[in-house]
């Protein structure tokens, strides 16, 4: 270089250094500012946010800076930080409008109406004009059900030339809440015409026609939507939804592929898809979604964690386990935030096999490595609460909101452990606070309901019942449950009306129909008991659930000519149904027509080899006609002539059991895993049996393992969901016992054994109300089982 270039370059150096010397904190703070704002428009929150916060630390009166702070947080769907960033915009600048507006929207959505309301008024205050608040204002009114003051906003933004699309939104939600969809349609047609890129209104177009099964008119509407904006995958979500909403599943399962071929290194598309077919209850197409994504994304954690979560909802620990271990050879790095989520799923898994001193182990790794790792403290206070620590898990969970403070779960699980030490009013105080921070969290109010009737407070009880229909109009369990109290206080006419309104909401489920039913039965009227049940069977002759509830109503008063003809009309139908011999095999049981009795459940047995239910039955029927032995020995030559028969061990299996030969039932379940270990039912059935028999924790343990094994092998099954959950309940594990026999109960509300045991689940978790309701229920049909003795008195107790 020579010396003038050297000169140059040396008066470029300073004039740079000068420059950047001179630059003061306001343009610092401007730099930073205005390169967040750039990051914004792009999409790119996480460099906004650093960039913004960068800016208000020069400035701490920088309004603009926390207002933009806020904005990045929305899109983060982080609403806390985001309402704390704007409460500082407004309190450096109160002028700051815009910051008040989004304040304004934030009560709302957090139904603080009135502080909404006072928002909209200061901001039109300052800006008589202001559209936004104007809009503000009428959505406030709309939610008060001030409509006629709200249209009147409205409608005098249209006649003064606005245009904006929320305007035609709020009025044709207007329309739908006084049930005018065609009102509805016409108001978002003249909105689309005003604003023909509005994707918001032709989506809600699309809801509307679905909503009226219109559903050539709401593809097309979603159509626009996705031609609108193309580059958001969300609206072929939408679209597969519609499709599968109007049975084109198809046509749904095309649009599904092509999200995923049009990116095939996406994970976040191949995770919607599975979590799409997990919401049509299509678990194997989520399952191979997943599993294929993994074989083009070898390295891929979040895939892992997705499918492993699928097979721990279906009780499947063994798969998950395999499939989180897969993931801890991905990388090594103890302090990598996926070695950690993996440990702590892993660690939830070996949790739900009853593996706890492995699970702990795992837990306190991820918490040395990061003590601020909320999923760690959270599973860690899980495993306290199952050892009955009460203490150490309030502390494990107050740490957990304290971090997450929107996790609806922390708040739950805190006040599970409070009541778990006794501490009731702690509990009612943890959820309440929750409730005032997440209003909107409908389990938080079903949860608050349940202590309240614990404690006999069922006016309260009854309050956060109806706050969650305020929330959700449809949640027919929330009807459901509120029928329950109401016919428990003696409140029979509301009763009725809280079940006739699941019926209304649900006409084509049966949950509305059986409760109406229960309860007449309940009310000593079993004609009209069995009128209901008449009628949701006729809606829905598909429905196996209710078959069984309107025969077992028929055998309860005697009317088996009904009861065979029904059942033989679904055979007429289908005449390779396991399920209506077996039901046609319980009627003429109790109509003690023992040769027709058993003709029907041999078909049974016959039809499903590996269904337990008919041998049960059959052994009631040997049993009934004192033919105990000799059945015995008809089961024990077919083992001897072939020792393959699965449906011999089953069938001999249940008569011991029936005897109450415990041991030598225990033998013959052993012996038929030895020759069939695929063979669920024995698994299930050993499993239930060694957990009957014996309290040592190594029994019970290997009656886990053995229950887990049968529903690896038959996922979902109801039988093996009672089994878990019983299991679960002798090793102290309430929270996972309850949600199994929900699951359960769901596919057989009317089997006395599963709402015997969740009656004794409920009482042991202080819930009187529901315990009695479901005690009730298991007696009710006259059915004979091991524990009704146990039952009765039971509920003899409570009375």
């Amino acid at each position: 270089m020579n010396k003038k270039s050297a000169a140059i370059l040396m008066i470029a150096l300073l004039t740079v250094s000068f420059t950047l010397a001179c630059e003061g904190p306001d343009e610092k703070k401007m730099k930073f500012f205005e390169k967040g704002k750039a990051l914004y428009e792009k999409g790119d929150y996480v460099k906004a946010r650093l960039e913004l916060k960068n800016a208000v630390q020069i400035d701490p009166q920088f309004a603009q800076g926390f207002y933009y702070l806020g904005l990045v947080e929305m899109k983060e769907q982080s609403y806390r930080q985001a309402f704390g960033f704007y409460s500082k915009a407004v309190e450096l600048d109160p002028q700051l409008l815009d910051a008040q507006l989004e304040l304004g929207r934030l009560y709302l959505s957090s139904r603080a109406p009135d502080k909404a309301l006072e928002k909209a008024e200061l901001v039109l205050a300052a800006d008589p004009e202001n559209i936004a608040g104007a809009t503000l204002k009428a959505s406030v009114l709309m939610r008060e059900k001030r409509q006629a003051e709200a249209r009147q906003i409205l409608n005098g933004l249209l006649d003064k030339g606005v245009t904006e699309p929320d305007i035609y939104l709020l009025l044709a939600l207007d329309a739908v809440q006084q049930n005018d969809a065609a009102g509805a349609v016409s108001i978002l047609e003249k909105g689309a015409a005003a604003n023909p890129d509005s994707a918001n209104i032709y989506a809600f177009m699309a809801r509307v026609h679905a909503a009226n099964k219109n559903y050539g008119e709401a593809e097309a509407a979603i159509q626009k939507v996705i031609d609108i904006e193309p580059e958001n995958v969300g609206h072929r979500f939408s679209m597969a939804s519609l499709l599968w909403q109007a049975d084109q599943r198809a046509k749904a399962d095309k649009e599904i592929a092509g999200i995923i071929s049009g990116d095939p290194q996406k994970e976040e598309n191949r995770i919607n898809a599975a979590r799409f077919y997990l919401a049509q209850n299509q678990v194997e197409n989520a399952e191979k979604i997943l599993q294929e994504g993994i074989k083009a994304i070898p390295a891929s954690f979040q895939l892992r964690f997705a499918l492993a979560e699928i097979y721990l909802k279906r009780n499947q620990p063994g798969l998950a386990e395999e499939t989180l271990r897969e993931c801890l050879q991905l990388k090594s790095e103890p302090d990598s935030p996926n070695i950690q989520q993996a440990k702590t799923l892993l660690a939830r898994t070996l949790l739900a096999k009853g593996e706890v001193a492995a699970a702990e182990s795992l837990v306190d790794e991820v918490i040395e490595a990061n003590p601020k790792n909320v999923d760690a403290h959270f599973t860690k206070g899980r495993l306290l609460v199952l050892r009955k620590e009460g203490e150490a898990a309030v502390a494990e969970f107050r740490t957990v909101i304290a971090e997450k403070p929107e996790l609806e779960a922390g708040h739950l699980s805190l006040a599970e452990a409070h009541l778990l030490n006794k501490q009731t009013e702690l509990a009612i105080d943890t959820l309440r606070s929750a409730i005032n921070a997440l209003p909107e969290a409908k389990n938080l109010h079903r949860a608050l309901a349940q202590i309240y009737a614990a404690q006999k407070d069922y006016a309260e009880s009854e309050k956060q019942l109806n706050r969650i229909l305020e929330i959700d109009p449809q949640d027919i369990n929330a009807y459901a449950y509120l029928g329950d109290l109401f016919a428990y206080t003696g409140k029979t006419g509301n009763a009725q009306g809280a079940y006739r309104k699941i019926i209304q909401q649900a006409p084509d489920k049966s949950l509305g129909y059986i409760k109406l039913s229960e309860f007449y039965h309940k009310e000593n009227q079993p004609d009209k008991a069995v009128a209901v049940l008449e009628e949701a069977y006729h809606r829905n002759p598909q429905s196996a659930q209710l078959l069984s509830s309107l025969v077992q109503a028929y055998i309860g008063l005697k009317q088996f000519d009904k009861a065979v003809d029904v059942c033989r009309k679904r055979l007429a139908q289908d005449s390779n149904e396991a399920f209506s011999y077996n039901l046609l095999g319980a009627v003429y049981t109790a109509k003690k027509d023992f040769s027709e009795a058993e003709t029907a459940l041999t078909k049974a047995t016959e039809l499903q080899p590996l269904w337990p239910a008919p041998y049960n039955n059959l052994a009631r029927v040997y049993l009934a006609q004192g033919k105990t032995d000799e059945a015995v020995a008809k089961f024990e030559d077919a083992l001897a002539a072939n020792p393959q028969n699965a449906g011999a061990y089953l069938a001999l299996g249940s008569i011991y059991e029936q005897k109450k030969d415990i041991q030598s039932a225990i033998q013959v379940y052993e012996k038929a895993l030895e020759t069939h270990p695929g063979m669920w039912a024995a698994a299930n059935n050993l499993a239930f049996l060694l957990g009957e028999s014996s309290d040592d924790p190594k029994a019970l343990e290997r009656a886990l393992s053995l229950a887990h094994k049968a529903n690896d092998l038959r996922p979902g099954e109801p039988l093996v969901q009672d089994t878990l959950a019983w299991i679960q309940f002798k090793l102290g594990d309430l929270s996972e016992a309850r949600q199994n026999l929900t699951e359960a109960l769901a596919k057989a509300p009317e089997n006395p054994v599963f709402n015997y045991h969740m009656g004794v689940i409920l009482l042991e978790s202080g819930n009187t109300l529901e315990a009695k309701q479901r005690l009730e229920s298991a007696l009710a049909g006259k059915q004979n089982f091991a524990d009704r003795d146990k039952a009765e008195e039971l509920l003899e107790k409570l009375k």
